[in-house]
This record gives C-alpha cells, sequence and structure tokens, in this order.
C-alpha cells in the first residue's frame, strides 16, 4: 500500500492545486459600478499619490479592493452590500476565496504568520490561527494542514466533518468526494466524511478518470470500480492506459488484453471490444478511431460502429464521406461507394491530394489545384497554383494565382473576401488588404459582408472562457474603438492608449499606457464601457 498511498497522494495534492473546477466568479453589476466609483474617488481626493496603484481580488462572494498605501480596503458583493474589516489588510497573504462569508486569513497579515479562519462579515476568528496551509473553498469544503502537518476538514459553517489528526492525508477528489488514509486504510469518503469505500485491498489506485470512475490493479490485472466500490469493468485486463484518450468527447480510458486493445465510455462500459492492434486518429474527423485487425485497417465511431470497413492495406486521414487510403495497390482519396477520386501520388508515395473535412483539394499533374466534393464533382477549377483550407469549422477555403488570393466556400462559391488575413469563432475573416486600404485591417464575416472598415492599425477580438464571442477591438495610433460584431455596431471610443484585457468580473479590464494619470477601465462583453476609475486597478483571480 506504500505505492497506492504515494501515487494518489502526488497526483491528487497537484490536482487539489490546480485541477479544480472553477465557479463562475463574481459579476461585476450597475450597482457595483456605481459604488466602486464613489468609493475610490472619495479615497483619491484624499491623497496627492501618485500613480495611485490597486489591487482588486474575485473572491467568489465578493470583490475586494486594496491599497495599502492608502489604507484602503473594500470588499463588496453583487448586492451592493459593502463591509470594511479589521482584518482586510490581511487578505492578500493567503490563498482563499470566501464562502458563506468565511475566509482564511495569515494572522496578522504577515506571510509567514500562521492561518485562521474568519467570517470578514461578523470580524468573528471561527477557527484560530493554528493553520500552515488550506485549499480553497470547493464544494463547500476545505482541507486544512496544521503546524504539526496534521490534516483536517472544514465545511462552509466553520466546522470540522473529519477532525485534525484523524487522517495522516485528505485530498478533495474532483469536487465530488473525499480520499483519506486513515491508519493502514485509504478510502473513498463523501463530503460529510462518511466512508463509501475502501481501497486498501487494490495494489494501485488511478483516481478521477471520469465520471468518478477508478482504474484499480489487483493481482497484476487492471479494472475499473465506481465511487461505492461496485466492479464496473472486471478486473481481468492488462493494461488500462487513461491519459492518453481522455481528451476524445465520450472515450474514457483504452483498455488492453492479450497484446489487443478496446475502449470504454466514461461509464466504464466496453464500447470497442479488445480485439484490435494499432490505434491511430484521424485529423480531419475527431469522432473516430483508425484500428487495424488481422492486417487490415478500418474506422471505428465511439460508439463501436464501423464507419469505414477493414480492408484497406494503409489510412492516412478521413472523414464521414472520404478517406486517403491504400488499397490493392492503389493509393489516393476513395469515397463511400468505392471510387477513387484522385490516385495521384507525390515524391514520397503519399496521396497528393489532402482532405479538409469531406472536400477534397486535388492536385494535377501540372501542379494546378482544384476542389472536388465528396461525390466527385469539380467545384473549384483546376486554375490555382495553391489551395489550402483557411479555416476547417467555416470551411473556408482560398486559392493562389499569381501571388494574389481568393475565397470561397466548401461548397466552391466565392466569397467577398480581400487580402491576407485569418478566421476566428468561426463566422469572422481579420483581413490584411494592401490594395484597398493601404495595409490596414478590418473585419468581415464569412459571407462577405464588411463589418469593420478596413482602417485600423490592428484589430484584436475578444472570446471570453465559454468560447463566445465578445467584442473586438480595433485601433489606429490616435483612437481605440470596440465594435460589438453580433451587431456589427461601434459600441466604445476612446483616445487612451490601452493594455491588458484581461477576463475578470465577467469584464475585460484594461490600462492606460504611459502618462502620470493611469487609468482603468472596465468593458463588458458587449463593448460597452460599464467602469473608468482614475489609478490603476491589478486584478488577482483566485478561484
Amino acid at each position: 500500500m506504500k505505492k497506492i498511498a504515494f501515487l494518489i497522494l502526488l497526483s491528487l495534492a497537484l490536482y487539489s492545486c490546480t485541477g479544480q473546477k472553477e465557479s463562475e466568479g463574481i459579476t461585476l453589476n450597475g450597482k457595483m459600478v456605481k459604488l466602486i466609483h464613489e468609493y475610490v474617488t472619495k479615497i483619491n481626493a484624499t491623497t496627492d499619490l501618485a500613480p495611485r496603484r490597486w489591487s482588486m481580488r474575485d473572491l467568489n462572494e465578493y470583490i475586494y479592493l486594496e491599497n495599502g498605501y492608502l489604507d484602503a480596503y473594500l470588499f463588496i458583493n453583487e448586492n451592493g452590500d459593502t463591509i470594511t474589516s479589521e482584518y482586510c489588510n490581511s487578505i492578500f497573504a493567503v490563498n482563499s476565496n470566501i464562502e458563506n462569508g468565511l475566509i482564511f486569513l495569515r494572522e496578522g497579515g504577515e506571510h509567514n504568520g500562521n492561518i485562521g479562519l474568519v467570517n470578514i462579515v461578523t470580524n468573528e476568528v471561527v477557527q484560530p490561527f493554528m493553520f500552515s496551509s488550506n485549499t480553497l473553498w470547493h464544494s463547500g469544503i476545505a482541507v486544512v494542514v496544521d503546524t504539526n502537518n496534521k490534516f483536517g476538514v472544514l465545511n462552509n459553517k466553520g466546522e470540522f466533518i473529519l477532525p485534525m489528526g484523524e487522517c495522516e492525508w485528505v485530498v478533495l477528489l474532483n469536487n465530488d468526494y473525499l480520499m483519506a488514509k486513515k491508519g493502514e486504510n485509504t478510502s473513498i469518503l463523501d463530503l460529510k466524511g462518511k466512508t463509501l469505500f475502501n481501497v486498501s485491498e487494490y495494489e494501485e489506485l488511478s483516481a478521477d478518470i471520469g465520471d468518478n470512475i477508478f482504474g484499480v490493479k489487483k493481482n497484476g490485472k487492471w479494472g475499473l470500480v465506481d465511487v461505492s466500490g461496485k466492479i464496473v469493468l472486471p478486473i481481468e485486463y492488462d493494461e488500462i492506459i487513461l491519459d492518453k484518450y481522455n481528451a476524445y468527447d465520450g472515450l474514457l480510458s483504452c483498455i488492453k488484453k492479450n497484446e489487443k486493445v478496446g475502449f470504454v465510455d466514461r461509464e466504464g462500459k466496453v464500447v470497442i471490444p479488445c480485439e484490435y492492434g494499432e490505434i491511430s486518429f484521424l485529423s480531419n474527423y475527431d469522432d473516430v478511431i483508425c484500428l487495424e485487425k488481422e492486417g487490415k485497417y478500418g474506422v471505428v465511431d465511439f460508439k463501436g460502429n464501423i464507419v469505414w470497413p477493414f480492408e484497406y492495406d494503409e489510412i492516412y486521414d478521413g472523414s464521414e464521406e472520404l478517406l486517403r487510403a491504400a488499397k490493392d495497390g492503389t493509393k489516393g482519396v476513395i469515397n463511400k461507394v468505392g471510387k477513387w477520386l484522385s490516385t495521384e501520388v507525390n515524391d514520397y508515395g503519399l496521396p497528393k491530394a489532402r482532405l479538409s473535412g469531406n472536400t477534397l483539394n486535388d492536385v494535377r499533374e501540372d501542379g494546378k489545384e482544384g476542389l472536388i466534393n465528396a461525390d466527385g464533382e469539380q467545384i473549384v477549377p483546376y486554375e490555382y497554383n495553391e489551395i489550402d483550407d483557411l479555416d476547417r469549422d467555416s470551411g473556408l477555403f482560398y486559392g493562389t494565382i499569381n501571388g494574389k488570393r481568393k475565397y470561397f466556400n466548401k461548397d466552391g462559391k466565392l466569397i467577398n473576401l480581400y487580402g491576407s488575413g485569418s478566421v476566428f469563432h468561426k463566422n469572422y475573416f481579420i483581413s490584411y488588404e494592401t490594395e484597398k486600404s493601404d495595409g490596414l485591417y478590418g473585419v468581415y464575416d464569412c459571407e462577405g459582408n464588411l463589418i469593420i472598415p478596413l482602417e485600423y492599425d490592428y484589430v484584436k477580438p475578444y472570446i471570453d472562457d465559454k468560447k463566445d464571442l465578445c467584442f473586438a477591438l480595433a485601433a489606429t495610433d490616435t483612437k481605440e474603438d470596440f465594435y460589438n460584431l453580433s451587431s456589427g455596431k461601434l459600441t466604445f471610443s476612446t483616445t487612451y492608449d490601452l493594455y491588458g484585457g484581461d477576463l475578470m468580473f465577467n469584464c475585460y479590464v484594461f490600462f492606460t499606457r504611459g502618462g502620470s494619470e493611469p487609468k482603468t477601465l472596465f468593458i463588458d462583453k458587449s463593448g460597452r464601457l460599464m467602469l473608468e476609475l482614475d489609478g490603476e486597478f491589478i486584478p488577482k483571480q483566485y478561484k
């Protein structure tokens, strides 16, 4: 059990610090904007110090503002409630967030002081300053370690659900469960401290491999158990490869038995049996996997359905409708009805044609390139020196003739895009145009409509952590303009030279560059100005 204890403690201790599910954080609203502006304006009026540098922090329930030089500290929540506490100057000395008004602070605000648990609303010390470290609040609990290296677990009422020293070590697992070592036993517990099952009978355990399923090893063989200890995959496999395939939606793990591989889903159910040899993924189609069986290659989806039969000597790339492959001495691109659409090969003996989804970029012997669809129909003529996909998700291509580009969609229709550029968020094209605009930037949508005029030195789109498109900032030497790309409207314009643009409080924080009077601007996700403050408000986010 020494091996399992070490593996779990190392991997999960790292996970608990870096891999937790993050909360949404606090959202800056109109009521908060008004109060922050009033407070900062009042404090700034009391001093001639410049620059006025503040710190801001998202504590999940509160935004915290701090300026130690001005002895100014403020908590504010989304309801507009404000708190000034005797413990305010201790906040930045410890890594903590707030839950139910409770926050971990270091005694006296010293970086090497002991940590205690304080109710920031009532100024009550809920747990004394006796801890050396703590985790953030997650799922209503936090793990603490005292100065004697004893572990405990607190709930968000400040009560111990696992007393100090009862466990040799404790970690939070996937935000849903605890794993703890008590004496000789290592166990999975719920968030109230109740033991769900003892994992000590296993030689190794790999935690958090998806949907609360654990890989376990016993007598040299591997299987899967759920959080109650129930075996969901028999312990009879030679290997369970956990990390390599987790990024692919729907797949949990690759399993290996008698030198053959298969796959299980995120519930531990076998979806592809152990009867295949080599494994590879196809770059044009990430919902399938290429496998080898009895010397032939085929393609299978994540439910085990055969997409392309096991009759190919080699498979290089593929999609739902097209496959770059070799079969019976022929190399090229074949479609679903068995028609070879291209059989040209390059100097390396590989198919010249390239795939972009279900569209074929074909190359003739004279080097001219065109596009063919999955039915074998010519949709772009063989007249281009080069054709490449501009963006696979949007289905846009460009062809080059004598150094100039033309753009077309996956159906071969010409699109009125100009210059060089790149696609972002599938639907928008940042253009760098030399002939029409003397080398300036603008934005088109992918239908060829001009959204931001070609008059800027640069354009930068902003996309939030949910992958939602927010706005674009377009700048020249004399102005910086914010555009809402959905509406195509200019939402805010300033003569400030801005930098920054970090997402915090569910808005974007920009700073003015240079000058003796720095300012901080908060821009909402539509590109509108929410708040402008005198001074630099440096965001720190702990979630």
